[in-house]
């Protein structure tokens, strides 16, 4: 008989999965919402709007490179002001994105409803969490390497230093396991 061992560090993550898993799946479903919305739109927005088909041509093309653009951020954003917020800040100002789709009476509103995405992001981008940053130096396989690295929190920290130090100094998967559980040689906490 196989029985799960859920070690102190591990207990916060095993109590959330489910609300994680039900966030990720939010997310995926909203961002699917506002393309759906967007592309089924178009029609009746260029007809509503009295647009050519040129100008509806450019608000879903700004959208898709708005989408492209973004993409590869998210993670940057989420470590640097935290996942919690950065989601929440996020789904308030994606929530607002088709709504304004749905009061624009003209182009002029249109055009309002993709500033409605940018604010979002430049609110996102302001947002001062509080940073901790730390260098961490480990000793694996007679190699030695320091890393430095800043989260939201001091255990987020810690792990991602760990995690980038082990990652020079491993060669493969089981190795890198290994190594970040070895335990450092030195923990430098700078701010």
């Amino acid at each position: 008989m196989n029985t799960a061992v859920i070690s102190p560090a591990n207990a916060g993550a095993s109590a959330h999965r489910g609300a994680i898993t039900v966030t990720v799946m939010l997310a995926s479903i909203l961002q699917a919402l506002d393309n759906t919305i967007a592309n089924v739109a178009l029609p009746r927005m260029q007809g509503s709007l009295s647009a050519t088909q040129d100008q509806m041509t450019w608000v879903l093309t700004s959208y898709i490179v708005a989408a492209a653009i973004m993409t590869p951020l998210t993670g940057w954003l989420a470590d640097r002001y935290g996942r919690r917020p950065f989601v929440l800040i996020t789904f308030f100002f994606f929530t607002l994105f088709p709504i304004t789709l749905v009061w624009a009476r003209s182009f002029g509103w249109l055009a309002l409803a993709f500033v409605v995405v940018v604010v979002g992001f430049v609110v996102l981008s302001s947002f001062q969490g509080e940073r901790v940053t730390c260098r961490v130096c480990i000793a694996f396989n007679g190699r030695r390497d320091c890393r430095t690295a800043s989260a939201a929190n001091r255990m987020e920290a810690q792990r991602t230093a760990t995690t980038n130090a082990c990652a020079q100094l491993a060669s493969g998967v089981t190795e890198s396991g290994q190594c970040e559980n070895t335990t450092p040689e030195s923990v430098e906490w700078l701010k």
